[in-house]
């Protein structure tokens, strides 16, 4: 009630970083480590929607586990920093179960730094367990 849904409109740049900028207000005014662990993954669904091009069901395919052991892979290459974003499952019609490997800026030219959000949502998986 009350919601305008616009189905296949684009998330513009300029929204997305004052999204961004908002996030991390949030994240340093947030007293909780579970509403600082909220806000962690919403900017990482966020990311990997806008800048892999995913979609909804396709985000929640993120391996965690991958993106954990490749972050330092990405994070080392001093040329080319990226982030390895591992994606586990059937993607457009596939068959059979497979390991697709997407590689994500860890800072885009427009200055969105997805690689900051995703090492915070590593540092959060791992530090619970």
């Amino acid at each position: 009630m009350g919601d305008k849904v616009v189905h296949d409109y684009a998330l513009s740049k300029s929204i997305l970083l004052q999204l961004l900028e908002q996030l991390v207000q949030d994240f340093d005014n947030a007293l909780h480590e579970e509403e600082k662990d909220d806000i962690i993954e919403f900017a990482a669904i966020l990311l990997l929607g806008f800048l892999l091009g995913l979609q909804g069901e396709e985000i929640m395919k993120t391996d965690i586990l991958g993106l954990l052991k490749y972050l330092d892979v990405g994070a080392g290459n001093e040329e080319f920093p990226h982030v390895v974003v591992p994606l586990i499952g059937r993607l457009e019609g596939e068959l059979g179960e497979c390991y697709h490997m997407l590689i994500m800026a860890r800072v885009t030219r427009s200055g969105i730094e997805a690689g900051k959000w995703m090492d915070l949502l590593c540092l959060s998986f791992h530090s619970t367990g």
